[in-house]
């Protein structure tokens, strides 16, 4: 590895965005109960899913759902299931035939952003993304390059 100090890969598989409990737990912005409270509430509005969604949850999750989600997940703290979650401003997510804003309407904007951005990059898919794990020791000394 050149003397570099981390590890670097490519996502092979994922398991979306589970929630862990136990030993490998991990810090979460949004907890089991607020992650169920935020399901139950009503929807503000409702959108058409974006180009090429189209019957994304047929047969298992589509390539392009897929890769979308990954991009979300690298690029916004706000990733959350297959959309954006603000404690402040809401919830918006794709759901089967839809898209569904539970919240202010700067958060469906933003996800659309998001969406633009993903296409414009080449609407790449996890696989297509290098990894690289650094130690927070390491992060420092990147930043300063």
């Amino acid at each position: 590895m050149g003397g570099r100090k981390g590890l670097v890969g490519k996502c092979v598989d994922w398991s979306r965005f589970m929630s862990i409990r136990g030993v490998l737990t991990t810090e979460q912005p949004v907890g089991f109960t607020l992650q169920h409270e935020f399901k139950k509430r009503e929807p503000v509005k409702e959108y058409p899913l974006f180009p090429g969604f189209e019957g994304w949850r047929d047969r298992g999750v589509s390539e392009r759902a897929q890769g979308f989600a990954f991009f979300l997940a690298i690029f916004t703290e706000m990733a959350f299931w297959w959309g954006l979650l603000d404690l402040e401003s809401g919830w918006t997510t794709l759901e089967t035939e839809r898209i569904v804003l539970r919240g202010d309407e700067s958060l469906y904007r933003e996800f659309v952003g998001y969406f633009k951005e993903w296409e414009r990059l080449g609407s790449h898919k996890p696989e297509d993304f290098r990894l690289e794990f650094v130690p927070k020791s390491e992060e420092r000394l990147r930043e300063a390059r």
